[in-house]
C-alpha cells in the first residue's frame, strides 16, 4: 500500500513543471542570473534584492528568513531594481583532466600547507571556462584524471547525492610484480572490506596493461601492475583506504570514468573537453536526477510545513500550494520517510 501511495505521489510531483514549484531565494536568483552563491549572498546583504509579493502569507520560521525564504510562482524579485525573469542558460559540462598536486577548490585566499607551501587550486583553469562552471565533486591533490565541471547546479547536486546510481572507474598503479585476479587481495575488495567509516566493496575489477608512458615512467615495469576498480560511493579518499586494509601498495590513482562520461590514460593533465547532449542526457539519467530533484525539493517544502505545525505557526499559503496541486504534504513526509528519504534543500 505504502509503494502504491508512492507511486502515485511520484506521478504527480514529477509531472510538474520546475517553474510551479517553489525554491529559496538563493536558487531563484542563480536560475535568472549568472551570479555565483557568493555573489547572490553579497548582492543580498548589500539590500540590492528585493521581493514583491502577490500574497504576503510567510511566517517568521527560523532558517527561511533572508536569502532562504520561499519564492512562490507569482512573487517577483528583483535585482537592481530590474525584475529578474526567466532565462535560457547556456549550461557548460566539461569533461577535465586534473593534473597531480592540484586542490579541487575554489578558494578567494591562496591556500598553503603545513609548512606555509602554496597549494595550486582548479582558479588558474576555471577562469578559461564559462561563468558559473564549477567542479562536480572531488579528487584529492595526487589523484589525476576525470573531473566533471558544470555550470548546472542541479546536475551537481543530483551526482553528489549519496543514494545516486552513477559508478566511477579509477585505474590504479601498484607496486605489485604481475598482480592476478586470483590475488586473494583482490578478491578481499571485491567482497568488501571494514573501513573506519563504514563498509566499502569494489563493483568490478580488472587487470590492465601499462602504457608506453608508465613503462618508460615506472622501471623496472615488471616490478608493477594496474588494474581498473570500480565503485559507486564517493566517501573521502576511500580507495586509497580500501588498497591499504588489502595491503596493496597504491603508487598512482587516475580516474577515468563518471558514469558515461571518460577519458583516455593518455590525455594530457589540464586538458579538456565539452560533453555532448547525449553525453548529458545519459548522465542525467544515470543519477535519476530530474526526476529525483523534483521529488526531494517537495518533500523539502512539506517539512517547512511540518516546522511550522511544530511551532505552532501556520504556513498558509504553502499549504495551499499543495492543495491547488492535489498533493497532501502529511503524505508526502510519510510516504519517504518511510523509505528513508534524504531530504534535499528546495
Amino acid at each position: 500500500e505504502m509503494q502504491s501511495l508512492q507511486r502515485v505521489l511520484s506521478e504527480k510531483i514529477t509531472s510538474l513543471h520546475t517553474s510551479v514549484i517553489p525554491i529559496r531565494l538563493r536558487k531563484y536568483i542563480a536560475r535568472r542570473t549568472f551570479l555565483t552563491n557568493n555573489e547572490i549572498e553579497v548582492a543580498y546583504g548589500q539590500g540590492r534584492c528585493k521581493v514583491k509579493r502577490k500574497v504576503d502569507d510567510h511566517p517568521n520560521l527560523e532558517g527561511a528568513e533572508g536569502i532562504l525564504v520561499i519564492i512562490f510562482p507569482d512573487d517577483e524579485v528583483f535585482l537592481d531594481g530590474t525584475v529578474l525573469d526567466p532565462i535560457e542558460k547556456d549550461y557548460a559540462y566539461i569533461a577535465f583532466c586534473k593534473p597531480k598536486g592540484y586542490i579541487t577548490s575554489i578558494a578567494p585566499e591562496p591556500v598553503t600547507d603545513k609548512e606555509d607551501r602554496p597549494i595550486p587550486c582548479l582558479d588558474s583553469f576555471l577562469a578559461h571556462f564559462p561563468p558559473g562552471v564549477m567542479p562536480i565533486g572531488r579528487l584529492d591533490k595526487d589523484t589525476t584524471g576525470l573531473l566533471l565541471l558544470a555550470s548546472d547546479g542541479d546536475l551537481n547536486r543530483s551526482i553528489l547525492q549519496k543514494d545516486n546510481t552513477v559508478t566511477k572507474e579509477y585505474h590504479l598503479l601498484l607496486r605489485e610484480r604481475n598482480l592476478q585476479m586470483t590475488d586473494p587481495r583482490i578478491t578481499q575488495l571485491l567482497e568488501g572490506v571494514e573501513l573506519y567509516d563504514g563498509p566499502a566493496r569494489a563493483l568490478d575489477i580488472s587487470i590492465l596493461p601499462l602504457s608506453p608512458r608508465e613503462m618508460a615512467q615506472y622501471t623496472p615495469s615488471e616490478n608493477f601492475s594496474k588494474m581498473s576498480l570500480t565503485i559507486k560511493e564517493g566517501r573521502n579518499r576511500v580507495i586509497r583506504k580500501m588498497c591499504i586494509v588489502a595491503k596493496l601498495k597504491l603508487i598512482h590513482l587516475h580516474r577515468a570514468r563518471i558514469g558515461n562520461i571518460s577519458i583516455e590514460d593518455d590525455m594530457e593533465p589540464g586538458s579538456h573537453r565539452f560533453l555532448n547532449p547525449t553525453e548529458v542526457e545519459e548522465l542525467w539519467k544515470l543519477a535519476e536526477g530530474r526526476d529525483k530533484l523534483k521529488i526531494g525539493n517537495v518533500i523539502a517544502l512539506a517539512r517547512i510545513i511540518h516546522r511550522c505545525r511544530m511551532r505552532n505557526q501556520s504556513y498558509t499559503l504553502l499549504e495551499r500550494w499543495f492543495d491547488e496541486h492535489d498533493l497532501n504534504w502529511k503524505e508526502v513526509l510519510d510516504t519517504w520517510e518511510e523509505v528513508g528519504w534524504q531530504e534535499r534543500d528546495t
